[in-house]
């Protein structure tokens, strides 16, 4: 959820849809928000989670385009079984699109950026006024798609989010995060 962010503030009572499409536009200018995927790279095993529903596919696209290096290799192991498993590797052009990198025994995992948001449309504003709270609706737009956008579950070219508010006596309307608190 899009709701949390120290932001441009209006101070009226009311909470309009444009007061809130500047609140949410502001936050973003400050904190561009991004889409986010698991990438995996080092030996990764052919039978893996990692691997499966389609995402060897998606990993030998990217393979393809060059955006990682892929390599299928075999290894006895024993008498009567055989390892088989992939070495994986992000290229030089795959960089940019790098957000986190958490590193683990054979393996590591990168956080690779999808897509990042724009503000479509604020709608639904339902003000509480004695708790001095608002609820809308938000529609974003998936913008600047990366070649890691094809493991999104949600291939659409929107998405849509409550966005809550609260309203403050001295800084007026704010964007509040999901614990409650605002910035």
């Amino acid at each position: 959820m899009l709701c949390t962010g120290f932001l441009l503030t209006s101070c009226s009572e009311n909470l309009t849809t444009s007061k809130a499409e500047d609140i949410v536009e502001e936050y973003l200018k400050e904190k561009p928000k991004n889409g986010q995927v698991a990438v995996y790279a080092g030996k990764i095993n052919a039978d893996s989670y990692y691997l499966m529903g389609g995402n060897l596919e998606k990993y030998k696209k990217l393979a393809a385009d060059r955006y990682l290096n892929m390599e299928y290799k075999e290894e006895e192991r024993g008498r009567w079984s055989i390892d088989k498993y992939y070495i994986i590797s992000l290229t030089n052009k795959s960089q940019d699109f790098v957000l986190k990198i958490i590193p683990d025994d054979e393996k590591t995992r990168y956080e690779m950026r999808t897509y990042t948001i724009e503000l479509d449309e604020i709608s639904d504003i339902f003000i509480r006024k004695e708790e001095k709270t608002a609820t809308s609706k938000a529609k974003f737009k998936k913008k600047d798609k990366t070649p890691f956008f094809i493991f999104e579950d949600d291939p659409t070219d929107f998405s849509v989010q409550d966005v809550l508010f609260y309203k403050t006596e001295d800084k007026g309307w704010r964007l509040m995060n999901e614990k409650g608190r605002t910035y």
